[in-house]
């Protein structure tokens, strides 16, 4: 009975060791796999919006003597990309005198998905000022911002795809920057947590 005994733990042990590296390894390539999923997934999003804005850098810089022209082009950036929450383009100071020292046409889609414009600047916001717009005129390239939340909904966090616009002669005049939402990541961890 108790070499019986023994042998059945011994047994025991020898499948439990045997499985215990098989489940680990199952566990680890699966986890590998969602982990490759979820970047490709967001490789795939933040391209798309870093591509939409490219698509439309031609056409602002074609318009730049048309001020009016601005609000139709972010609010159609908006409208034609679901992936972007928001778009403004920001003027370097007092760019077009007419419309004050600051000049910033902006569209976001709200809570009901509808695309609402409005200009930005002046006394209720100075981006001049602000450290985001004194970093990407310095850069003048485009790059991805810092998480950060805006003033439009503190509850969404946000990313920024930042894009400099040049005149004719090649000067700096504008930064067009697209928000992209960060809620769609929070939705796949919690996917993942789900698995």
């Amino acid at each position: 009975m108790l070499v019986l005994l023994i042998m059945m733990c011994g047994m025991s042990y020898l499948i439990y060791s045997s499985q215990k590296s098989v489940v680990v390894e199952v566990s680890a390539n699966g986890f590998h796999t969602n982990m490759r999923s979820t970047d490709r997934f967001i490789s795939n999003v933040m391209s798309d919006v870093s591509v939409a804005i490219s698509n439309n850098l031609f056409d602002i810089e074609r318009h730049l003597n048309q001020p009016d022209q601005m609000q139709a082009i972010v609010e159609r950036i908006v409208t034609q990309n679901p992936r972007i929450r928001s778009c403004g383009i920001s003027f370097i100071d007092s760019y077009y005198p007419k419309q004050g020292r600051s000049f910033c046409p902006y569209a976001w889609r709200n809570d009901s998905m509808q695309v609402v414009t409005r200009q930005l600047g002046g006394a209720g916001y100075d981006y001049l000022d602000s450290e985001w717009f004194k970093e990407s005129i310095a850069c003048d390239s485009a790059y991805w911002s810092m998480p950060f939340f805006d003033g439009q909904d503190a509850k969404t966090p946000l990313v920024a795809y930042l894009h400099p616009i040049h005149d004719a002669q090649g000067q700096l005049v504008a930064i067009l920057g697209a928000d992209l939402s960060l809620s769609f990541m929070a939705r796949i961890l919690e996917k993942q947590d789900n698995l």
